[in-house]
């Protein structure tokens, strides 16, 4: 935001400034984050800058059907990416020239995008480039890590860095789980919502009552972020960049409500805790949980995935994040980790 503000500066004649912020009900500071913002615009006088807060409880759709299919198209042409930068950085033979030529795709992918060009094309052309990159290894020469955790910090550069570069100097590919991730999670919350209803009202309920078009939205929402994904990933996928991630949102609370959490508790914690579990039983190495400096969720995650995986032999490390460097007993247990990992056979799933 504030490198925003550095080249839009705010107080400007004429001009309003409006952020996208989501927010969550529970016990988690995502639903805290706008109430920052706001303080800090009062704080420095900028009185054009507004701060527009959308909920979970309805997979953040206030602003119409238009802004949620482009806002979700971005949310997977970002997760994408942010794995193929990852990749290259272990993977290719000359890191600096592969991530500078992926600093060009992206902003062409970013251009046609935004100017409603064809994307699919782009990103043709992006898989081609991309495929043709020289390796020195490939995904199946490396152990795979996943990053699960509370949603801001595990997606922002500053909070995640130190651990993903520190995975990648052990040639460790640190899979950091997707925002799509959580806009999943939250669609699943409607789903039960949707499935508690239907039980209660039955078909003729349902009809009667006009409350099949919320039923019907939902499964055409669900078959239109399908085949989203599946466009992208079939021009990203085959550059052998990108590692398989658990992505059936239904398996991955099945495995929370098996191990660890009632359903009924929607927060993070839940989804974390599933998604770090289906990832281990789907082949992963480790299982990276982050979160601010005393999360309630994080160490909710913490505390119920934790004894299932000591008991399971799995690797795992959790961290808090405050944004200083972390103490070099933190430092020490990351090493362990790196070496449990680095010797961790992968578990077949019975």
């Amino acid at each position: 935001i504030l490198q925003f503000f550095a080249q839009h500066p705010p107080n400007q004649k004429d001009e309003i400034l409006l952020f996208y912020m989501p927010s969550t009900l529970g016990p988690c500071r995502t639903g805290q984050y706008y109430v920052f913002y706001e303080r800090l615009f009062e704080e420095f006088g900028w009185e054009n800058a507004l701060i527009l807060v959308c909920d979970s409880s309805n997979s953040y759709r206030e602003l119409g059907k238009s802004f949620t299919k482009d806002a979700w198209w971005g949310v997977i042409l970002g997760d994408f990416f942010t794995d193929i930068q990852t990749g290259l950085r272990l993977m290719a033979a000359d890191v600096a020239s592969a991530l500078a030529t992926l600093d060009e795709i992206w902003k062409n992918v970013i251009q046609v995008f935004s100017t409603n060009g064809n994307v699919e094309r782009a990103l043709e052309e992006a898989g081609r480039i991309l495929r043709g990159i020289p390796r020195r290894q490939t995904l199946a020469d490396l152990k795979k890590v996943l990053i699960v955790g509370e949603i801001f910090v595990r997606r922002d550069t500053f909070s995640v860095r130190e651990i993903s570069d520190f995975l990648i100097s052990k040639n460790i590919f640190p899979k950091i789980a997707g925002i799509s991730e959580w806009l999943d999670y939250t669609d699943h919350c409607r789903w039960r919502r949707l499935q508690k209803e239907k039980k209660q009202l039955g078909i003729s309920g349902l009809l009667t009552s006009g409350k099949w078009k919320s039923h019907a939205m939902y499964h055409v929402e669900e078959f239109y972020k399908a085949m989203v994904v599946h466009k992208i990933a079939r021009h990203l996928k085959p550059t052998g960049l990108v590692p398989d991630v658990p992505a059936d949102m239904h398996e991955i609370v099945g495995n929370a409500e098996k191990y660890f959490i009632d359903p009924r508790l929607e927060s993070e914690a839940t989804c974390s805790a599933g998604a770090a579990a289906t990832g281990m039983l789907d082949g992963y190495n480790g299982t990276v949980i982050i979160s601010p400096f005393a999360c309630l969720p994080g160490r909710l995650v913490e505390g119920v995935y934790g004894p299932w995986a000591r008991e399971r032999h799995f690797p795992y490390i959790a961290l808090e994040n405050d944004g200083q460097p972390y103490a070099p007993s933190v430092l020490a247990r990351m090493e362990i980790f790196a070496h449990n990992v680095s010797r961790y056979e992968k578990q077949i799933r019975s």
